[in-house]
């Protein structure tokens, strides 16, 4: 599955131009950032960016020496558990950053919330709560200090057989009797006919939710000197 676009200004906030590559954390930022710098994306599955070097390897598990970038980035805040706050952290050099970016979907537009509460009626799982915690994660994290935040909104265009189709599919729609599923398909249609302007498609929106903190040196412990190891050197 493609990585999600990132809206431009969201990005010219997050990302600055850098003198030394960029680590990108699961290569989710590679493709839209390789334009304006050098990247390096650590990946360990199957859906790799194209457009610079990959080096796969967990997140949790860097294999760069100590101070190797200015800028890592990361797209997902599920991600930014202790081990890889603590390696992010280890591979940046003094004052160097973290930039985290993520989609989280606005539950404060009524219709949103209305779709929500009765899709949720026939699959308790479905649509709950999206809120991003990057902030949070980063906060909590003592690698990092003077945490910046900032939010772009984005509205994504959803046709009403899109919709329909993205409802259809869950398992727990799926295994409801023929009834249950019509009278939900209904509804829900309904919901969105209400909502939507005609001729027009829904807009469902979202928030750009960005992060950007400083590393703090002192909490990045140095690592015993190895006499038995070989040495491997990278170059990008």
């Amino acid at each position: 599955m493609a990585s999600p676009r990132f809206p431009d200004a969201s990005l010219a906030w997050l990302v600055p131009t850098c003198r030394r590559p960029v680590l990108d954390l699961g290569g989710g930022l590679t493709d839209q950032i390789a334009t304006t710098n050098r990247v390096v994306a650590a990946c360990h599955g199957d859906d790799v960016p194209q457009s610079s070097p990959v080096v796969r390897t967990k997140p949790s598990l860097l294999p760069f020496a100590p101070g190797s970038f200015d800028l890592v980035t990361a797209t997902d805040g599920e991600l930014l558990v202790s081990p890889v706050l603590s390696e992010a952290a280890r591979v940046l050099a003094p004052g160097g950053q973290l930039a985290a970016i993520e989609y989280s979907r606005d539950d404060s537009i009524p219709w949103v919330r209305r779709f929500a509460e009765r899709l949720q009626a026939d699959d308790p799982t479905a649509m709950r709560s999206h809120g991003s915690r990057l902030l949070e994660f980063i906060e909590a994290s003592h690698h990092f200090v003077d945490a910046q935040h900032r939010i772009f909104r984005r509205w994504v265009p959803l046709s009403r057989d899109r919709l329909l189709g993205m409802v259809l599919t869950r398992p727990a729609v799926i295994a409801l009797d023929e009834k249950q599923r019509s009278d939900l398909t209904a509804d829900l249609l309904a919901i969105h006919d209400r909502a939507a302007r005609p001729g027009e498609k829904l807009q469902l929106p979202f928030e750009v939710v960005c992060v950007r903190a400083e590393v703090d040196p002192s909490t990045v412990e140095a690592p015993a000197p190895r006499t038995d190891a070989l040495s491997i050197r990278l170059h990008f």
